[in-house]
């Protein structure tokens, strides 16, 4: 006989490129409540029967279409012609960044997949079933934060940045809590699914043989074969059956209905009643410098990039008022100090124009344990007077084979054209706390580029004593791609879980400032030399999840190690006991 061809695969693919789409279309944000729903519907109705490598393969099939999809920005660092790399090598490297990066996630996915196999909740409970997978992805999330190659920047809550209202309750529990909602939305639509077919095929069995009334014949399935919109009549019609007999199925109908209202309204209330004016008001500026990668790094581009950021800040305080200016990441592409008529230049700019100027710049510190200078990536806070707060931020994530070199040996042996992208000669020196800046307008939690996508580093200011965040990031290696405009959404969230304003300044875009309910007071092009500017206010108030971090990520954690270990000692039991069977 002929095996019959599975279509699980492609279907589950195609789920995972549709929810991966609503992170660049905003406007299909609804998308995402409903495509894991195939995957999770097979989980369930097979966990008990398949292997644990099948379930594995479930996931990462998944992961396939959702990270290839996301991940597809990769191109357009062709070429890399500003990393020494030829055409053959650019290819060769953005396949490596692409694929790996991709598959790295769809394996992590994948691992989702199998716990929830080795758990393997019975398809009888529907409500285990339901807790056990929203668990686990709220798991995988947050492991996704985790050591150098934690990369959470395909976090599904993301997917909902246009959906204000629906990530109102990240100020609450996190992003992860977001992500949460929409796969218990997802599992609770395929629970619903399993039970209408249950009750088709208990129909089938009750009348096998007998004389059914109409009703029934509908309920039934029907081997005949039928005309698509006779089969679309009719299966609307056995579900609305299904929904007036079987309690079940109405329950997970409403639960699911009734998280998304409850999600929902509390958004539309957080924003209404939310007082975003609260705490002194002032002007914030961000600069867009638009210096390009290729000539960030030139010899001539400390002085043309000073230039033109200092022209940009006059011009901007002229004509706003700002009070607060942010440069981007690297401003000025090497250690200040080794500037001494530039660094004086930009103080100089700060003392005339009397304002608060925070600039990106690369610095130099004494290592007492090597004898040897270590750079950091640094924001550094000129103040009214022309004088330096002493605080500085380092960057605390630093980006893989770019300002980092993980696995050193192992890449340097088997992968040294990895080597030629670290764009700095040596590995940049890690920052390890908030380093607040204070000054007369407030408290600046400062973030640099990558650590905007860790909810942890923002909240660690907040805690601090920050009263607003300063993202300063450079994204000119994206040039135009949906790189920059996801990253962007990400400083979207942080708003939101720390309930401060964030001014953001990219190097070639997008440069945003952002309220604490999320909304974008100000947004450039990429790609262009500008500047944007409003209304900020400094606030001391926090957030839930300020105060209580992930914590709801930690009982999600507690949750999955309990039932794991009840399953493993289930498995042991049952194999010293064979007599056993369960009830």
């Amino acid at each position: 006989m002929k095996k019959r061809k599975s279509w699980w695969g492609p279907i589950f693919i195609a789920c995972g490129a549709l929810t991966s789409l609503t992170f660049m279309v905003g406007e299909l944000w609804f998308l995402a409540w409903f495509t894991l729903s195939p995957m999770i519907y097979y989980l369930i109705r097979n966990a008990e029967n398949i292997r644990v490598r099948r379930a594995f393969g479930i996931g990462a099939t998944f992961g396939i279409g959702y990270y290839g999809m996301m991940y597809h920005w990769f191109i357009n660092f062709y070429p890399m012609d500003f990393a020494g790399l030829n055409e053959t090598e650019s290819i060769g490297v953005i396949a490596l960044c692409w694929i790996g990066l991709a598959t790295m996630h769809s394996l992590e996915l994948g691992a989702v997949t199998m716990v929830y196999r080795l758990i393997k909740p019975k398809k009888r409970c529907l409500p285990l079933c339901i807790t056990v997978f929203t668990a686990c992805w709220a798991t995988f999330e947050w492991t996704q934060t985790l050591g150098w190659r934690g990369v959470p920047w395909g976090r599904l809550a993301l997917s909902q940045w246009k959906a204000l209202p629906l990530i109102q309750s990240a100020s609450l529990f996190g992003g992860i809590f977001v992500s949460a909602l929409i796969v218990a939305v997802n599992s609770l639509i395929a629970a619903a699914v399993i039970e209408i077919q249950k009750h088709r095929t208990d129909i089938a069995s009750a009348t096998e043989g007998n004389d059914t009334t109409e009703e029934e014949k509908i309920s039934a399935p029907s081997c005949k074969k039928i005309s698509f919109p006779d089969k679309l009549r009719d299966t609307f019609n056995a579900v609305i059956l299904a929904f007036s007999a079987k309690k079940s199925l109405r329950v997970y109908a409403l639960v699911a209905v009734g998280i998304v209202a409850a999600n929902t309204l509390f958004g539309v209330i957080r924003m209404a009643a939310y007082n975003e004016k609260s705490g002194e008001g002032i002007t914030a500026a961000v600069i867009q410098g638009n210096i390009s990668s290729l000539d960030k790094w030139a010899d001539s581009s400390v002085t043309n990039s000073t230039k033109t950021h200092l022209d940009l800040t006059r011009k901007c305080v002229e004509e706003t008022g700002a009070k607060l200016v942010l440069w981007a990441e690297t401003a000025i592409p090497a250690a200040i100090d080794k500037y001494p008529t530039f660094k004086q230049r930009i103080s100089d700019t700060a003392k005339e124009l009397g304002i608060v100027l925070v600039i990106g710049a690369f610095e130099y510190k004494y290592n007492q344990d090597t004898q040897q200078k270590d750079t950091y990536n640094a924001l550094i806070t000129f103040l009214p007077d022309g004088t330096e707060v002493d605080t500085r931020y380092y960057k605390r994530h630093l980006v893989p084979f770019a300002e980092s070199l993980p696995m050193e040996n192992f890449i340097r042996t088997f992968l040294p054209v990895l080597v030629e992208l670290n764009l700095i000669s040596d590995p940049l020196a890690q920052g390890d706390s908030a380093n607040i800046m204070k000054t007369d307008l407030g408290a600046i939690g400062g973030i640099i580029c990558y650590d905007s996508i860790f909810p942890a580093l923002s909240m660690d200011a907040v805690r601090e004593g920050a009263e607003i965040i300063a993202i300063s990031t450079n994204d000119s290696w994206f040039s135009d791609s949906a790189a920059i405009y996801q990253h962007n959404r990400q400083a979207v969230f942080r708003a939101i879980e720390t309930g401060r304003y964030v001014v953001r300044s990219a190097n070639t875009g997008i440069s945003s400032i952002i309220t604490p309910e999320g909304k974008f007071l100000a947004e450039t092009e990429p790609l262009v030399d500008c500047y944007a500017s409003a209304t900020v206010y400094m606030r001391s108030d926090s957030t839930l999840y300020a105060c209580i971090g992930d914590t709801f990520v930690y009982l999600c954690l507690g949750y999955v190690a309990v039932m794991l270990g009840f399953s493993v000692y289930k498995a042991i039991y049952k194999k010293r006991h064979p007599m056993y069977s369960e009830p």
